[in-house]
Formats: structure tokens, sequence, C-alpha cells
């Protein structure tokens, strides 16, 4: 669930089962969405990233790769920016990111 603060960033914490305490960080544009997933540490470590591309278009997709993962890329309706925000972060909850 994202907590958040005004002088600390949004972050996502999972419950028992699942990983602990990381910051996904996200970066909009007019058609796509850039994302990136860090595992806490001295220094933070770059987990899972990706966007979701094309957004507005009917051949919008998402593109994934990183924490040991294969590369993976699969459509994803992506109407809009919300569609696209909700699509992504659906995914990263079944791929056990969340």
């Amino acid at each position: 669930m994202p907590t958040n603060s005004p002088s600390q960033p949004a972050v996502l914490s999972g419950g028992p089962a699942r990983r602990g305490l990381r910051v996904l960080t996200l970066n909009g544009g007019s058609s796509s969405i850039k994302f990136a997933l860090f595992e806490p540490g001295p220094p933070p470590t770059r987990g899972v990233t990706g966007a979701v591309e094309r957004i507005g278009r009917a051949d919008a997709f998402l593109r994934a790769t990183g924490s040991g993962r294969t590369d993976e890329k699969r459509p994803l309706p992506a109407a809009d920016l919300d569609q696209a925000l909700v699509g992504l972060l659906d995914w990263l909850d079944e791929a056990g990111e969340l």
C-alpha cells in the first residue's frame, strides 16, 4: 500500500507474504510511463524496470526487465494515462513485485 508524507517520496510495502519496503519511481509523459522499482540499501538497488508505451493507441504495450526475470513485452490496454497506470500497477502486483 502506498504511503507518503510531504517530506518523503511515496513507497510501497507488501503484506507479510510479500517483499519488504521498496520505492517505485514513475516518469509519465504524453504517450508513455517509465518506471523503476528500487530495493532499499546503501545504495538502493534497481530491480524491475520498464515502461508502458504508445498510450492512447490500440497497440499500447508494457515492457519490463530486471529483477532476475526474462525480458517481457505484452499488450496492455491504455486508452489514457489513468488506464495505463492502473494496468501497470495490476501487472506489478500480479508479477509479485508489489
